[in-house]
């Protein structure tokens, strides 16, 4: 959504923005599995959670004006971490229960996980959303437009409530005409400019929680992650139904 609405990024263009994470999982995925048995899973993921808090902090590098460039170096450190944590993480995983049970740890390790990023979204989201609300409402420029004694800013105000209600409109959305026609042009930059400052601010914040949020739990993995393997009861004899057990002589 940043590169979509602040930035003007095309879908297929956004989604190229997403290589060289995607491509820093690649290369170093294969290299952190291998590392589990010298080094620990807990280690492991307790660094790459440090790395992600970090590069958490490295987002609030973006900005209005920010170009691709500075936020390169947040995107690589942010994949480095996560090659750090989810082959270790899978691997403590399956190490902690018996073989015969690793198919239903599995499945659990993909739930949880799976829940943890719908809720991560949603909660970072909400607050990412209501910061946005609260920037651009709050401005000089909307408090402006909003002057009740100027009679011929009344048209534009449901304009400025459909953008300043929420993060999907924010940006470069107020210059489609197919949902916004005949808005002036310099009344459009604004609400451009001041929608994108309110959306940079509000996922400032959501990142910022999410490093603090994220070195917290790292202290916590590194405490109660355990680089142990259970052991797999021993099978038990076998006996045929209907055969004695062998008795040696003299017994």
């Amino acid at each position: 959504m940043y590169w979509q609405n602040v930035h003007d990024y095309s879908p297929i263009r956004n989604g190229l923005t997403m290589l060289p994470m995607v491509t820093t999982m690649m290369i170093f995925s294969p290299i952190s599995g291998s590392m589990v048995n010298r080094i620990g899973t807990s280690k492991l993921i307790t660094c790459g959670m440090l790395i992600v808090g970090v590069s958490a902090f490295l987002y609030l590098q973006t900005g209005v004006s920010a170009s691709f460039l500075d936020v390169l170096p947040a995107m690589i450190v942010m994949g480095f971490g996560f090659s750090l944590i989810f082959a270790p993480m899978t691997t403590a995983v399956l190490n902690s229960v018996e073989s015969d049970k690793s198919g239903i740890a599995s499945a659990v390790n993909g739930a949880v996980r799976e829940t943890g990023f719908a809720f991560g979204v949603a909660l970072l989201g909400t607050i990412m959303n209501q910061v946005y609300k609260a920037r651009f409402d709050s401005s000089s420029e909307v408090q402006g437009l909003r002057d009740p004694a100027n009679t011929g800013l009344v048209p534009l105000q449901p304009v400025i409530d459909t953008i300043g209600d929420g993060i999907n409109n924010a940006g470069h959305v107020i210059h489609n005409e197919r949902y916004f026609p005949g808005i002036p042009d310099e009344l459009a930059d604004t609400l451009y400019l001041v929608s994108s400052r309110a959306f940079v601010d509000g996922m400032h914040r959501s990142f910022i929680i999410t490093g603090l949020a994220i070195m917290a739990v790292a202290i916590m993995s590194f405490v109660l992650v355990r680089d142990s393997v259970a052991e797999t009861p021993a099978d038990e004899p076998e006996v045929a139904i209907g055969v004695a057990p062998a008795v040696a002589p003299g017994e």
